[in-house]
């Protein structure tokens, strides 16, 4: 593979069907709005993919595979201004050997996957990355509806995941009502590093936000800071612990209704406190 092709646009759309762009080494989209997801397909490289745009999103109830053999790279460009949102309920996938995420993608009450299959998956380590699954109220004439926070998959098959300081994941349920979504973390052979802004909140009476996470390590062995971040953004309602190898300590505070935590290959040491209180008691 050699040389490069790029898409240059103010707002780039990939429509139904499939389509693979061959024996480019590097493939370029570079949407000075927004690059918009619409139907059922893909989009797929046999070389490096780079996404240069302010926001990825997608139509209402889209269902949209953007892949690359090579590293897949979505990147912030200087100055671009970010486009609207699309519809509700919109499905994304973007996978790669490596995925670096340092720009925005917007999928109201929708899913987010993003996938490394050999390799790192990195969000908002060398830039801003907000990933807004969150929930929406909509008006009719005289009455609001209001929808679920989305659900955000982290992957990695070989690597680690890494949700730097720079990134925003927004899975919450409007104010008005509505559940939050979840965040799904897997990195079976590598290493979990949570150091950025998470929101899974939600009104009196709902269902706050959940989180799973399944990891070969987590950052120094302890969840005190994961639980710390998820006790911020309100996911309350439960959380799912694996890790692989090692010993595991839990310190400070967690909240959650359901608390689940497995080492399997080490100990588990409690320093902290888990709260698991309500209305009709949880579990841990």
């Amino acid at each position: 593979m050699s040389g490069k092709l790029a898409f240059d646009a103010g707002e780039i759309t990939l429509g139904a069907n499939d389509l693979t762009v061959e024996r480019f080494a590097t493939v370029e989209m570079n949407a000075d709005s927004r690059i918009l997801t619409d139907g059922i397909g893909s989009f797929g490289t046999q070389g490096g993919l780079d996404l240069r745009t302010p926001l990825v999103t997608g139509s209402g109830a889209s269902r949209y595979t953007i892949a690359s053999d090579g590293a897949l790279r979505l990147i912030r460009p200087f100055g671009g201004g970010g486009g609207t949102a699309g519809g509700l309920g919109a499905d994304l996938t973007l996978r790669g050997a490596t995925v670096e995420a340092n720009s925005d993608i917007s999928l109201p009450s929708g899913q987010l996957t993003l996938r490394a299959t050999t390799g790192n998956l990195t969000v908002g380590t060398t830039g801003p990355a907000r990933l807004d699954l969150g929930g929406v109220t909509r008006d009719f004439i005289d009455i609001s509806r209001h929808t679920d926070g989305g659900i955000a998959n982290l992957v990695s098959d070989a690597g680690s995941v890494t949700v730097g300081g720079n990134a925003f994941v927004d899975v919450s349920a409007p104010a008005g009502g509505g559940d939050a979504g979840a965040i799904h973390v897997s990195a079976p052979t590598g290493a979990f590093t949570l150091a950025g802004t998470i929101l899974g909140s939600a009104a009196a009476g709902q269902r706050s936000g959940s989180f799973s996470l399944d990891a070969g390590t987590v950052a120094g062995g302890s969840l005190t800071t994961t639980d710390t971040l998820l006790n911020n953004g309100q996911f309350n309602e439960s959380r799912d612990y694996r890790v692989r190898t090692g010993n595991l300590t839990i310190g400070g505070l967690a909240r959650a209704r359901t608390y689940r935590a497995a080492a399997d290959s080490g100990s588990i040491t409690v320093t902290g406190t888990i709260d698991a209180s309500g209305e009709t008691g949880g579990d841990i």
